[in-house]
């Protein structure tokens, strides 16, 4: 009995968490590139050679000088849609190793060569990102995204060409429509309609292939954005640095409210959908989001107060 409790806690210890997952501001490569294979390890599949090179290509190409979009935010993208993956598998119906493998590598170029720059401030100089014509054509981005990404969706259209450009460099295969859709929908434009249109009901094989890519554009959606659902510090981080990034910072006087303002928009539908997929995740998520909502609110409390 004693062996079966110490390896219960031994197992659940190694399990991954929202609160224990080796956050770090200064991630080498080096520490990066373990601290992506072990969670990777989590979803069962084998890390082949060729990722490595694939790897270390992606971080480069993610600038530790933006404030936001950089190795810790894709990382913490990353460590949050796997372990979301882990705890929704059985939601997920026949879903391939290809299916979940490319879940990950677009976790992972979800942002890649990040500009620093919101698609807002993109439009008044588009060139920023200067594609190739080849390039666009062979990633088929600008057009297959046209009927679910904005045509103003900038710095997506630009993650989806640039990480394809990068998995044929390194020959890796992966699933192409599905990898364009997950990169596509975590633009926030469209937010309203994924919530509106995703349908979690399989009825037949054509529904339960649009049933696996809704749970998983759900699942990328929330990394995305959850940072809310970390332990308070590390979200306030988090915070602080997108807000640094933008052209015109708040005040701090104004945090508060904005952050209630897009959690309450973003985020919350996004934890309300999971009731339809997995009630007892929606009910984990659900209790730590109000934890560092309430400690918002409190904080908003104390500033009108002092106004």
């Amino acid at each position: 009995m004693l062996r079966f409790i110490k390896r219960f806690i031994f197992k659940r210890s190694n399990m991954l968490s929202f609160d224990n997952y080796n956050y770090s501001k200064t991630l080498t490569i080096k520490m990066w590139m373990q601290n992506i294979k072990t969670v990777y390890s989590y979803t069962k599949l084998p890390w082949l050679e060729t990722y490595d090179a694939m790897i270390e290509d992606v971080y480069d190409f993610y600038n530790k000088d933006i404030p936001f979009h950089n190795h810790q935010h894709v990382y913490d993208v990353f460590q949050m849609g796997v372990l979301l993956l882990t705890r929704n598998k059985h939601v997920l119906y026949n879903v391939t190793d290809i299916e979940i493998f490319t879940f990950c590598i677009a976790l992972l170029c979800h942002d890649i060569d990040h500009k620093g720059l919101t698609n807002s401030d993109i439009a008044e100089n588009p060139s920023i990102y200067n594609d190739s014509e080849e390039d666009i054509a062979r990633s088929g981005s600008y057009s297959s995204i046209s009927s679910m990404c904005s045509t103003e969706s900038y710095n997506e259209r630009h993650h989806i060409c640039f990480g394809k450009k990068l998995l044929r460099k390194h020959h890796i295969e992966y699933d192409e429509i599905l990898f364009t859709k997950l990169i596509s929908f975590t633009d926030l434009i469209i937010h309203k309609k994924f919530l509106e249109q995703s349908q979690f009901q399989v009825i037949n094989e054509t529904i339960q292939m649009s049933h696996n890519h809704n749970v998983l554009i759900l699942l990328m959606k929330l990394a995305d954005i959850g940072h809310i659902l970390r332990p308070w510090d590390i979200h306030l981080d988090f915070v602080f640095s997108m807000n640094k990034e933008r052209s015109f910072p708040l005040n701090k006087e104004l945090l508060a409210k904005d952050t209630l303002e897009f959690n309450n928009m973003f985020v919350f539908p996004l934890i309300e959908k999971m009731k339809e997929i997995n009630i007892g995740l929606h009910h984990t998520l659900l209790k730590l989001y109000k934890k560092n909502i309430e400690r918002w609110r409190t904080l908003q409390s104390f500033i009108d107060k002092e106004e």
